[in-house]
């Protein structure tokens, strides 16, 4: 299986790796490949609540995936914290919303998983069926852990395949929405909208959809993006939602 964020393989299961930081790997064994590991590098640990992505949601704990186009889903495994020290901040119960253009969000179910033991043989638990809902983007916000002082899971996987017969919004490209310009940006990004932008507050979600940057939309310049480190990243207003590059 190819190592990346999004793993494939023949019977089209999709393997969201969630990581404490965005690009770190999971340590998986050659005899044991679903064994999860103890480290804490190799999980999403959320210590401190944002805007949610799903408005209803509020100041939550939270992840987000775009999986790149609607599939439908299936069954799926959860890990939840293995590292020793982390073990009761992971996710008791948690809320999935469903989404085909990351604004309009399907409530697909409430959800508990129990609490793991630090254990090198940790093989995961069955997580819900998701029995063929649809959706791009797939929003996981915590309701409560097992006592700890934060929130997080160590893996997902989830059965996928291609939707049929769905319409695809493409965000960065939604009518009557945002344009970024430059697009790549280095130290400031400008957007063009069909409505006022001075004053409205925004945010700017790495492509795992944890926040990086808010503020409000300055009157005579662009948003300062120059801390930011290299990547894509999803800057969104008033519900509206663009897509752009920072070099």
């Amino acid at each position: 299986m190819q190592q990346s964020y999004f793993h494939y393989n023949s019977i089209n299961i999709f393997h969201l790796l969630v990581f404490f930081t965005m690009f770190a790997g999971p340590a998986i064994s050659q005899d044991a490949p679903d064994r999860m590991s103890t480290n804490k590098e190799d999980a999403w640990v959320s210590c401190t609540p944002r805007q949610n992505p799903n408005a209803q949601r509020g100041v939550s704990h939270w992840i987000r995936y775009d999986m790149g186009m609607v599939r439908q889903l299936g069954k799926s495994t959860f890990w939840n914290l293995n590292h020793p020290e982390y073990l009761d901040s992971g996710v008791r119960e948690f809320a999935v919303d469903l989404s085909n253009d990351g604004i309009t969000w399907q409530h697909a179910g409430n959800y508990s998983l129990d609490r793991a033991g630090a254990s090198g043989f940790y093989n995961g638990v069955q997580g819900p069926d998701f029995n063929k809902a649809t959706g791009r983007y797939l929003l996981i916000t915590a309701i409560s852990n097992h006592g700890g002082p934060c929130y997080g899971f160590a893996e997902l996987r989830v059965e996928a395949v291609l939707a049929t017969g769905v319409e695809v919004v493409d965000t960065a490209k939604n009518i009557g929405s945002l344009e970024v310009k430059p697009n790549p940006a280095n130290d400031y990004l400008n957007i063009e909208a069909d409505f006022p932008l001075a004053g409205k507050p925004y945010d700017i979600v790495s492509m795992s959809g944890q926040p990086v940057l808010s503020g409000t939309y300055p009157a005579d310049a662009g948003i300062a993006v120059s801390n930011l480190l290299p990547g894509m990243y999803f800057i969104r207003i008033s519900g509206r939602e663009a897509k752009f590059v920072k070099m």
